[in-house]
């Protein structure tokens, strides 16, 4: 219910007043520590007032510190730093399950400086959790805004300024649309499909490595980007010349991963060389189709319903090109409109970014301040 972050209140399990009366000890107050001792072993929280007055199952201890000598926020970070993993990790016993005794936690050997030292460098982590939680919340604000500006533009319910003027809607069979938007099958839309599904080194006589072309499988294809750090392969020069004979990546090509996972959306991002690997499909559209709007287009959740809908697989869905051909598809016949809809859509993912950005600078930040602080490197008091 904490590893990862506290759960809505809603989602705990509950117990009657009766059984809760027999458990005080396992009662928990605002400003106790938890740590799991069993199975994963060693996740911190702090209990926050929603909580107080909860019961704590037999993988938890609470941890309540002496308020004259201990500030509790001071050892929660030095619990989820270093020097309290080393010590969680030295009397962690291995098993079925690994698992910490309540003795053993009483073992531990922790800095303790003056009180109000403690107090200083707890003040100034949780001013840049502080940060860093507003900076979360602000993306996921952000991020709803965007899904939501994605199911109006895409769908045609909101058209932006000069476009559709004097134009209404119509009932079609996948629902009310604008009436100057037409209604396609997904090949119709296509101008080449490139597809080296099946393909391997061995079959070409030759080995992954030797070179630093990227070879795109459907772990590197995330949804919206192009990922090189999922589980990346690389080819030579020669590989690439022997195995990209039907067509190479363009920049801004649309890529779609075909199962495992199916319907993953990303852009070709550059000029630079790259192979088509498992289970990814490129896309070229007709020249009136702007390729970025397309992308959009497919992540979106009219599109993704669609791909579920004609996929098969039980284990790891995919989908046969022959039903991705005729999937039914509706979006402006203006190329002006499809680009003018890619740029908002296209700047609200870059605010994001840019958020995302700031976030992970300040993760790095603070994690630099708990090195400097609570090794007591730099002193506050």
């Amino acid at each position: 219910d904490y590893s990862k972050g506290w759960v809505a209140l809603e989602n705990l399990y509950r117990v009657s007043p009766d059984i809760d009366k027999a458990y005080k000890r396992s009662k928990v107050i605002n400003g106790d520590v938890l740590l799991t001792i069993v199975g994963s072993v060693g996740n911190v929280s702090k209990v926050p007032p929603l909580f107080c007055g909860s019961n704590i199952t037999q993988q938890t201890a609470r941890l309540s510190f002496n308020s004259k000598v201990a500030e509790a926020d001071y050892y929660l970070n030095i619990l989820q730093f270093n020097i309290g993993k080393n010590q969680i990790s030295n009397y962690t016993k291995s098993g079925v399950q690994p698992s910490l005794n309540l003795a053993d936690i009483e073992k531990f050997i922790l800095p303790l400086p003056p009180l109000p030292e403690q107090t200083a460098i707890a003040t100034a982590l949780s001013d840049a959790d502080a940060l860093i939680e507003s900076l979360e919340q602000l993306i996921a604000k952000k991020s709803a805004i965007k899904q939501g500006a994605m199911q109006e533009l895409l769908t045609g319910k909101r058209r932006l300024p000069g476009f559709g003027n004097g134009k209404g809607y119509k009932q079609t069979e996948v629902g009310t649309i604008p009436e100057d938007w037409p209604i396609l099958n997904f090949r119709e839309i296509v101008s080449l499909y490139i597809d080296y599904r099946g393909r391997t080194p061995k079959k070409l006589g030759m080995d992954w490595g030797n070179g630093d072309i990227l070879a795109l499988s459907a772990n590197n294809v995330q949804m919206g980007k192009i990922d090189p750090s999922k589980e990346p392969t690389y080819g030579s020069e020669e590989l690439y010349r022997k195995w990209m004979l039907h067509g190479e990546c363009k920049p801004n090509d649309v890529l779609l991963t075909m199962e495992a996972p199916l319907g993953n959306i990303a852009r070709i991002p550059d000029t630079r060389k790259y192979i088509l690997s498992q289970r990814v499909l490129l896309i070229r559209p007709q020249n009136w189709i702007d390729s970025r709007f397309l992308s959009f287009f497919m992540m979106g959740r009219f599109f993704q319903n669609q791909l579920q809908f004609n996929s098969s697989g039980t284990t790891a869905k995919g989908i046969q090109r022959r039903k991705l051909d005729l999937i039914s598809i509706y979006l402006p016949i203006e190329t002006a409109e499809q680009t003018a809809i890619f740029t908002v859509l296209s700047d609200m993912d870059s605010e994001i970014e840019s958020l995302e950005t700031k976030l992970n600078k300040t993760r790095q930040i603070k994690q630099g301040m708990m090195s400097e602080l609570l090794t007591g490197r730099i002193r506050l008091i």
